[in-house]
């Protein structure tokens, strides 16, 4: 995609070490706006590259995935938005909601999150989300699933 992948990281002699993957708007932190690209470094595609041509994604067991959009703000992290019929809509998450941990493991950052989440286990897994909305704290249980098996789904659809 011209925006926001597939960019090459070049060194200096020219050798590819990295491919674009994500676009961001957060970059550098402490500042407001910083858009910049997320790239993969290409040593951890050179173990997965057949897999990638014959499957389009690798054949290693998936990372849990919970379709949930969160943003750090003022040192916390919200729900900014969910994907629909995904894990955390149909565990009754709303957009607004505050994150304040992982199966009662306090986080504040989104990294802190997802390595949280993701040393729970492969996709499938149960998530624990503590959660705050309207002043009140609550756990919600989302059950995670693949973010492929969902896309699939999604397309056959």
């Amino acid at each position: 995609h011209p925006n926001w992948s597939g960019a090459a990281l070049l060194r200096r002699d020219g050798t590819l070490c990295g491919v674009g993957s994500l676009w961001v708007n957060d970059a550098e932190p402490g500042r407001r706006e910083s858009p910049g690209n997320m790239f993969v470094p290409i040593d951890l595609l050179k173990p997965i590259y057949d897999d990638l041509i014959k499957l389009g994604r690798s054949s290693v067991p998936t990372r849990p995935w919970l379709g949930i959009h969160t943003a750090e703000a003022m040192g916390r992290l919200f729900v900014s938005g969910l994907v629909p019929g995904g894990p955390a809509a149909q565990a009754e998450i709303e957009p607004g909601d505050l994150v304040s941990g992982v199966n009662d493991v306090p986080v504040s950052t989104l990294s802190e999150m997802y390595r949280e989440i993701w040393s729970l286990g492969d996709a499938g897994v149960k998530v624990v989300l503590n959660l705050r909305r309207d002043g009140e704290e609550f756990d919600v249980t989302v059950q995670s699933d693949s973010r492929y098996r969902f896309m699939d789904r999604r397309r056959r659809h």
